[in-house]
C-alpha cells in the first residue's frame, strides 16, 4: 500500500528532523563533557599525568619528532631521567586547546 505523495514527503521530512536531532544531540554530549574536563585520557596519559612521546603523538596527531622539538622548545613541559624523556599531560592538553605556554629561548 502507496501513500500519498504529500504524507511521503512528511515523513521524509520527520525521518530527516530526528537524524539531525540525534546528531545534535550526540555533538551536545561531546561538547558538555569537552567543557566539564570529564574526558577519559587514561590512555594517553598515567595516572600521575605524565605521557610518552608515543601517547603524545597519539593524542594530538603529531609527529614524533615534532613533539620532540615542542619538548626542547618548552612547549610541552619535559620530565627528564636519563635518556628517558617524558611530558606533562596538562601542557599538551593546553597545546591542543590553543593556550600553549611558551618558553622565550
Amino acid at each position: 500500500m502507496e501513500l500519498p505523495i504529500k504524507e511521503q514527503s512528511t515523513l521524509e521530512n520527520i525521518r530527516d528532523i530526528l537524524i539531525d536531532y540525534v546528531k545534535v544531540k550526540e555533538e551536545n554530549k561531546l561538547l558538555k563533557q569537552q567543557l566539564s574536563g570529564k574526558n577519559d585520557y587514561s590512555k594517553y596519559c598515567s595516572p600521575a599525568g605524565i605521557s610518552t612521546a608515543k601517547q603524545v603523538e597519539e593524542f594530538t596527531g603529531l609527529k614524533p619528532s615534532m613533539v620532540r622539538e615542542l619538548g626542547y622548545r618548552g612547549v610541552f613541559e619535559e620530565i627528564r631521567e636519563g635518556k628517558m624523556v617524558r611530558y606533562k599531560f596538562s601542557s599538551v592538553l593546553a597545546f591542543v586547546q590553543g593556550k600553549p605556554k611558551l618558553k622565550v629561548i
